[in-house]
Parts: structure tokens; sequence; C-alpha cells
């Protein structure tokens, strides 16, 4: 039997959803999602990918008619084909109502990967003529290669472009900003590449490419991404099923993920001293809102050899650990259902702290965090956006050509 709070916390992100999304037919920005609550203008490109996930859960829970679901799929997609973009790429941000770009942002290649995920999920479910036509052309507009760059004998892929002077992330110059060269959430976007480009030999480099850094916890070894940031590891198996998965080296992603979180806890247990909110329960250093602004955080090990936290504990952070430590988010989501005014009207809110005089708690939802909590729990309920997004095309043939394969 599923467990009661599961199905709390998926209504509420989906409720989430649907109510923090532009379903105005007659606005140019229809089925564009926040990126956080208390900012109504700014839709996020990666949370309007979750929103389309969350219809696919909302149909398969019978919270949503599939008549309406498949509306609002199409008329997102057709959103997504007007808005301006670079080779394909969406821009980080868009404006919720007339879904012109904001100036500064980004085109971004893991934040145009989740929506597309969402999308091809949203294909394979719903199985319609119009949504399949629509999908296609988001999916084949994208010009992956062209984010393509080779340094010193690796084939690696660009995060971003910018062609604004003071456009975001942008330190030296407009263009071409970083590149995917560590472990990172960016594992998400190379089945894409591989079954989106007719060039396996491009594909498999690119999946080769990135420095897979090896820390441990006790016995056990893991890749872990440069900062050690929690979401880093979740966010790529809340749309790739890959239990039982092994790549050409070994590597399992889903043990990697789980001794990663296992990595996150100790680091909390370890500063529960020093930060009330920590325990065995509640745990993990993860990006999101702060009492000081948004922070990004990280555990040991990291390549600063330096514990990052000001014991914020972002509850998405327990809630995406359910499929690698599961008895103990569980735990964690119970002990934080006692915390006044923390589970509200759409689950958790963003974060909180504990300190002695007081309990500090986030006034926001962030759709990205709210989309991986979502995501996360659908994999103990139905699974369903995983199953979808798993037998699509792209995605099948993707995992082959990357060589990502069942264990015998």
């Amino acid at each position: 039997m599923i467990n009661e709070n599961l199905i709390d916390i998926e209504e509420r992100a989906i409720q989430f959803f649907l109510q923090f999304t532009n379903f105005d037919v007659n606005s140019k920005g229809y089925g564009l999602t926040v990126d956080h609550s208390q900012n109504k203008n700014r839709a996020s490109i990666a949370a309007t990918g979750f929103m389309l996930s969350a219809l696919i859960i909302a149909v398969e829970n019978k919270t949503l008619d599939e008549e309406d679901a498949i509306f609002k799929v199409k008329k997102t997609l057709e959103t997504l084909l007007s808005l301006e973009h670079f080779n394909g790429f969406f821009a980080h941000f868009y404006n919720m109502t007339t879904s012109e770009k904001i100036n500064t942002s980004e085109y971004s290649t893991i934040d145009t990967a989740i929506c597309l995920s969402g999308v091809l999920a949203c294909e394979t479910y719903f199985k319609s003529e119009e949504i399949t036509e629509l999908s296609l052309l988001i999916a084949n507009r994208i010009n992956w290669e062209s984010f393509v760059e080779y340094i010193g004998g690796k084939t690696i892929l660009r995060m971003a472009y910018n062609p604004n002077n003071n456009g975001d992330y942008v330190v030296d110059k407009p263009g071409f900003i970083s590149s995917w060269n560590m472990v990172a959430e960016q594992l998400l976007i190379y089945p894409i590449i591989a079954g989106s480009i007719n060039n396996r030999k491009v594909s498999n480099e690119l999946y080769k490419g990135f420095d897979r850094t090896i820390g441990s916890i006790g016995n056990e070894e893991f890749l872990y991404s440069p900062h050690n940031t929690l979401f880093v590891y979740h966010l790529p198996l809340c749309f790739l099923d890959l239990r039982g998965y092994l790549d050409e080296e070994n590597v399992d992603w889903v043990l990697n993920a789980k001794t990663a979180t296992k990595s996150h806890q100790l680091s909390s247990v370890k500063s529960k001293d020093i930060y009330p909110t920590f325990s065995k329960y509640t745990f993990g250093m993860n990006a999101s809102d702060t009492d000081g602004g948004y922070r990004v955080f990280g555990a040991l090990p990291n390549i600063e050899d330096k514990l990052d936290t000001d014991g914020t504990v972002a509850p998405y952070s327990v809630v995406c650990s359910l499929p690698y430590l599961n008895k103990d988010a569980s735990k964690g989501i119970e002990k934080m259902k006692t915390i006044k005014e923390l589970y509200q009207e759409y689950g958790f809110l963003d974060a909180y702290k504990i300190s002695e005089d007081k309990v500090w708690i986030s006034n926001k939802y962030i759709a990205i965090d709210k989309g991986l909590e979502l995501l996360s729990v659908n994999q103990l309920t139905s699974n369903i956006v995983r199953r979808s997004f798993m037998k699509h095309k792209i995605i099948q043939n993707g995992l082959k050509n990357i060589c990502i394969k069942k264990r015998d």
C-alpha cells in the first residue's frame, strides 16, 4: 500500500502546477509556469517541463480529465514553439503573460532539456497526433551540436549562451558560458542528444567527456559533483529510470545517487550540534531559498574540502531522497510536517532553518524544487512519468547509442 504522505505530497504538488501556470487561453504565455510563487511575472522554462509532467500524473490519478490535459499540453507546446530561442534552445526565463524572453536571461541547455523531457513524456503518454507533431517540431529544432566544444582532447557540452553584455552569467564577454565538464545534473541531457543527432561518435565522446571525480564515505565510493550539491544527483533520475542499468565503465547512476545522498546525510549528522535543523532524518545541502536569499550549498566530499551550509534544509532534499534512503526520508517527512506552517496548501514551503530562538520558514514555493519533489514521489507511486519518458524512441535510442544498458 502506498503511504498516504506520498499521495498527499503528490496531489498538493499537482495543485501547485495547476494554480501557478498561465492557463489563460487568450494569453501569449499560455502554459508557462512561474519561477516561484512570489513573482507572478517571471516564468521558468524548466518549471514548464515539470508542469507538463504534472499533467500526466494528474490524469493518471484522475485529478484531471484527460481531454482537459490534452488541451493544456497542446496549447503549451504551441506556446513553446512560438518562444524566442537560439538554435532551438529555450531561454531560462520568459515573461508569464507576454511570453517575451527576460532580457538578461541566458539560453540554457539544462533548462531546455528539463522542458523537453516533460514534452517527450507527454508525447508518449497522451498518444495524440497533434501532440506528437508539435513535440517533434520542438525536439528537432534543437541544434545540440552547435553547443559542442572540443577542449584538451575532450568533447564537452557548453552550458549556455547569452548574447547580452550585461546578461546573466556573463563574466568577460557575451557568448557561450561555461561547460558541463563535471558530474552534475546534465546526465539527463546525454541520452537526449544521443537519440536526437545522427552522430554516434560525438554522442559517445560527450558522455565520456566530463570529469569523473571519485570520492568516498566509509568504504563506499561514488562520483561526486565539484561542490556536491544534492539535487544534481536526483534531477536526472526523476526522468531517467536507470534501475538495473550500467554504462561501459560499470557506473550505476542509481547507486551513485544513493551514495551521494548518504554523503549529505552524514554531513548533516556530523553538523547537527552546530545546526539544529539537521538530523539523521532532516538532511541535505542543496540549492534553495534561505533567510539570506537564494544559495547553493554543498556537502563533503567536495573539491573545496569544506562543508558549505548555514543550516538551512530544503524539504525537497528529504523528499527527493525517498527513492534512496526511504525509511530515513519517510521519518524526515513526518518530522518536518510537525513544524508549524512549513507544510501548507501546496506542500512543503521551499526551506526552513531552526536556530536557538526561532524557526525561519521560506515564504515561497520554488517551482523547480516542487517539480523535483513531485517526480521523486511519483517514482514510488505510479512511476508514470519515468515510464512514459523511457518509452520514447529518442531515449531508447539514446541510451543504446551511449551504451547505457540493462545488466545481463
